[in-house]
């Protein structure tokens, strides 16, 4: 049950997130705050979601990339 509520208050506030930078109207509550990702102008939905997503995915590599310098990529084989 415990895991369910969690991931409902992050789904909600990340909804919250979406909502304000789609409209360009950041705002800190007690459940999100979106003023660090403020844009400057109004988005439709689908594009902030797609900035919200790709922010912290730079954020991830970021973090993770002082870790991962020098190695090299792991060879595939083709077609996968």
């Amino acid at each position: 049950m415990e895991v369910n509520n969690r991931l409902c208050e992050a789904i909600q506030s990340n909804h919250n997130i979406i909502l304000d930078m789609a409209a360009s109207w950041p705002q800190v509550t007690t459940t999100h705050d979106s003023k660090r990702y403020e844009r400057g102008r109004k988005v439709p939905m689908r594009a902030a979601a797609m900035a919200l997503a790709l922010q912290r995915l730079e954020v991830h590599f970021r973090r993770r990339g002082s870790r991962t310098e020098g190695h090299a990529p792991r060879n595939r084989p083709a077609g996968k």
